[in-house]
């Protein structure tokens, strides 16, 4: 009860043997159908859910890796990326109001506090919180995701520091808007990155 393939193959009927750290993104889900209905039945799946993830990814100093590999039975280790561990925030906040004695907002904040840590000056995030600008670039998606995240961080704990943060991002964002010609990306961030495109068009613009 550790592994959630992460994508089906319709080619050969078959599903990879990987799990990612987009698994997460089922908790808020889970947790929104808890709060709506009472019915214990999907508060049981979201805590199954939780604590599978929290097993296969969970690492020294309580960062989660981003893929668990079935033939190994093992997640790779921690790769720093600042947006997956946004959105495995995500899914522990969301846990957390649904089954708030499970523990999973003190897990969150322990990944937030190393990621506030490693916010820039002028508001933003790298794509990797462990590495410098000039070696992986601003990720603007990053830096979007974790100013909600930390402002929601705020009014669930009162903690200023995430207010602080959050506020910082925010403004971040609002600075590099884009205000061009161009109808689709106006009032977005557009990125363009090694990134930006995830696995399928690097260097892509794409719009946050």
């Amino acid at each position: 009860d550790i592994m959630i393939p992460q994508s089906y193959h319709l080619k050969d009927k078959t599903w990879a043997n990987i799990m990612s750290f987009e698994s997460a993104m089922g908790l808020p889900g889970l947790a929104a159908l808890y709060l709506e209905t009472g019915n214990e039945y999907y508060r049981d799946i979201m805590v199954r859910l939780a604590d599978l993830l929290i097993r296969a990814f969970e690492k020294e100093g309580g960062l989660l890796g981003v893929f668990f590999y079935e033939e190994t039975g093992q997640s790779i280790p921690v790769n720093y990326w600042t947006k997956a561990l946004g959105y495995i925030v995500d899914g522990l906040m969301e846990a957390h109001k649904a089954a708030p004695d499970q523990g999973y907002l003190k897990k969150a904040l322990r990944i937030t506090d190393q990621v506030r840590e490693a916010q820039l000056p002028d508001g933003s995030w790298t794509l990797r919180f462990d590495r410098a600008a000039k070696y992986v670039g601003i990720c603007d998606k990053s830096t979007a995701l974790w100013a909600g995240l930390m402002i929601r961080l705020y009014k669930m704990t009162g903690e200023k520091a995430y207010l602080h943060s959050g506020t910082r991002a925010i403004e971040w964002c609002m600075d590099h808007q884009y205000f061009g010609d161009d109808p689709i990306a106006r009032g977005a961030l557009v990125a363009r990155n090694w990134a930006s495109g995830i696995n399928f068009r690097h260097w892509w613009d794409v719009v946050v």
